[in-house]
């Protein structure tokens, strides 16, 4: 029972992965149209809960240093703009692709980076638990 504890918390950072983009912007009936684009085990934190077991422990996303959030676009598209190059073990693989001309990564981000790489840290979790 504790495990599922844990992991319910746990899951509860795709629900804050999920919400990034639609923080609304004061003032103005828009949202910010980015999401995290360093997600890693040291860019969450845990808090300790208000029961007595080792499980009961709120998790949350820090460190937006990485981050730049833009007016969401008005069209239902995908926002995809320029990768801020996080930490490399936990980011999906088209971001550091190179291009076969350049050598240089195209750099394009979407939201979908951060479901990358949360899911990289759900695997962690995993391992160890």
């Amino acid at each position: 029972m504790d495990l599922l504890q844990l992991w319910g918390q746990l899951l509860q950072l795709s629900d804050a992965l999920y919400s990034l983009p639609r923080i609304p912007i004061l003032g103005k009936e828009k949202q910010c149209g980015e999401g995290h684009q360093d997600i890693k085990p040291s860019n969450v934190l845990a808090a300790s809960g208000t029961i007595p077991s080792p499980y009961e422990i709120h998790f949350k996303l820090a460190d937006f240093s990485l981050n730049h959030f833009k007016i969401e676009k008005p069209s239902v598209e995908e926002i995809v703009d320029w990768d801020s190059y996080g930490t490399r073990i936990y980011g999906p693989l088209e971001c550091y692709m190179e291009d076969d001309i350049s050598n240089k990564s195209h750099g394009r981000s979407s939201q979908a980076v951060g479901v990358w790489s949360l899911g990289c840290i759900y695997r962690e979790a995993m391992a160890w638990t």
